[in-house]
């Protein structure tokens, strides 16, 4: 009887072992049907870029990184995610210096007032980890954010999610699509943008601050130090003007690099047509703000 029942359960662990392991088939699919195979290519380490551009929609839309390598002469990546927060940044930063050469020089951009706290519209971008499960990398970080447990680094069905099924043809949408350097200009303004400059002198509190926010902020210094990478924070134009509380924020919590701020006396940035909505600029004003930026790192650089 006893020996019966053990060949049940060896016989259950085989199937189960057989049919999960099935599972890494779609799994090992997934990565190649992912349009923008910017995280990919970073994990595989097939980048070796001297310029890296880090930030949110913020970073992907407002700077042009194919400007900037033609201007600079320096191979150059937007490695900006609309909707993400500074710990995604973080993330990115991280896996690319796991699997390449550190760049020379990073660029991040700052979400004016968002950039350490709570904001709805910037989150760690886990949508664009799940097809990218197979890798032990993706997984090990969703198992640090609680997202999966220890046994999916065993079993194929502890990564299993909605996207592992689905490979449908994907293609980019007017606002994410993307350029070869990774940057996604918009060349349009949003029908609800009223263009009406505001002040933005309002009080900074540091009191609803995430400390893993401030955290994230604070390892990219780091990373940047131990590697040897020059850093300079941006402050990108917004339809308002620069919240100085803010400002003065990321100056006390910057140990290594240096802070830009955009020129906010150019009357450019005070007209509405050259923005696609109030915190993003279209096409022409990144082409006039990066040209501003390349300016300022000829000098920085001494490029």
């Amino acid at each position: 009887m006893m020996k019966r029942f053990l060949k049940n359960i060896f016989l259950f662990g085989l199937i189960f072992f057989l049919v999960d392991k099935l599972f890494f088939i779609p799994m090992l699919v997934n990565p190649h049907q992912i349009i923008d195979q910017r995280i990919r290519h970073a994990l595989e380490g097939k980048f070796d870029e001297e310029i890296l551009i880090l930030g949110s929609s913020r970073g992907a839309r407002n700077l042009l990184a194919g400007k900037i390598e033609e201007g600079l002469n320096r191979r150059t990546l937007n490695f900006s995610y609309p909707g993400s927060n500074i710990e995604f940044h973080e993330f990115l930063l991280r896996i690319y210096l796991e699997n390449q050469n550190p760049p020379d020089l990073i660029l991040l951009t700052m979400d004016d007032n968002s950039s350490f706290k709570e904001d709805i519209s910037l989150e760690f971008r886990l949508d664009q980890l799940y097809p990218l499960s197979i890798y032990s990398t993706i997984n090990n970080e969703f198992i640090a954010r609680g997202e999966r447990t220890f046994l999916s680094k065993f079993f194929a069905l502890g990564r299993v999610s909605k996207s592992t099924f689905d490979f449908g043809q994907q293609t980019f949408t007017k606002y994410d699509s993307l350029s070869s350097n990774g940057s996604m200009p918009v060349s349009f303004q949003d029908e609800r943008f009223n263009q009406i400059y505001f002040d933005n002198n309002i009080d900074y509190s540091t009191e609803d601050e995430l400390e893993s926010r401030i955290s994230s902020f604070q390892k990219i210094q780091s990373m940047c130090a131990e590697n040897a990478i020059d850093l300079v924070v941006i402050f990108p134009p917004n339809f308002k003007n620069l919240n100085p509380g803010f400002v003065e924020r990321v100056k006390n919590v910057t140990s290594y690099g240096s802070i830009y701020l955009y020129q906010s006396q150019n009357p450019i940035y005070q007209k509405g047509e050259y923005f696609h909505d109030s915190n993003h600029l279209i096409d022409r004003g990144a082409e006039i703000f990066t040209q501003e930026i390349i300016d300022f790192l000829k000098s920085y650089q001494k490029m």
